[in-house]
């Protein structure tokens, strides 16, 4: 098992704190900085829809993002900076101390 400090840091705050070679995981559109990746979070989905197989969309789109990212897929990221509402980002930290996938892989900073 790898040591907590090769996990990726997840931060809470607003997109503009996002440095080069972070991603930022907003609900909407935003004017994405040079140097920083977007992922949009449409909410359209429920925790337990059958496309995600019983997870919370928010988990899916940060397993996707990594797994995106180890595969060649998009630029390999630093760190998230997550920029959504208090519903969802309580949904968010939920994912990441229960989903075993997640908590592999991410720590909240």
């Amino acid at each position: 098992m790898e040591s907590p400090n090769h996990r990726i840091p997840v931060r809470f705050g607003h997109w503009s704190s996002a440095q080069a070679g972070e991603v930022v995981l907003v609900g909407a559109t935003i004017p994405a900085p040079d140097g920083i990746a977007v992922a949009i979070w449409d909410g359209e989905h429920g925790a337990g829809c059958a496309c995600c197989g019983g997870r919370s969309r928010l988990a899916a789109v940060l397993s996707s993002l990594f797994v995106s990212a180890m595969r060649g897929e998009r630029p390999r990221f630093s760190a998230i900076v997550v920029d959504l509402d208090n519903s969802a980002d309580a949904s968010l930290r939920d994912a990441l101390r229960t989903d075993r996938f997640l908590a592999a892989r991410y720590v909240i900073a």
